[in-house]
């Protein structure tokens, strides 16, 4: 597991890529850079199916979500996005509903339905 100021990042047994949003005030372009980079670190040249848990996200700045969506971001391919409180359920639908994704995306508010989701089409 990596941990940076905004996510723990890591890669379980099954084959998913997990980022785990941490409760702080802002995520900005500055933190989505390291994120990403942390991730590329982790998954050693290899694109993963992801679970990207943003329960606990409060504030993505436009610049962070635009650079998590773009094609710099090579080590998701086909993302499943954790949703819990009104706040994560707008990002998530920021996320993918006003910018479109380089990969498959999808908002589910269990990790269950979201790692089914992800081996039947990752």
């Amino acid at each position: 597991m990596v941990e940076t100021r905004t996510e723990k990042i890591w890669l379980s047994d099954a084959g998913i890529m997990y980022f785990q949003a941490k409760p702080v005030n802002k995520h900005l372009i500055e933190d989505a850079i390291e994120n990403i980079n942390c991730g590329k670190d982790v998954a050693r040249g290899k694109a993963y199916p992801a679970i990207i848990d943003i329960r606990k996200s409060k504030f993505v700045s436009a610049e962070a979500r635009n650079l998590y969506i773009s094609e710099e971001n090579s080590t998701i391919k086909i993302c499943a996005l954790l949703v819990g409180s009104p706040v994560s359920r707008i990002l998530g639908n920021f996320f993918i509903g006003l910018n479109k994704t380089s990969f498959p995306t999808k908002i589910f508010t269990k990790e269950t339905l979201a790692i089914e989701w992800l081996e039947r089409h990752g």
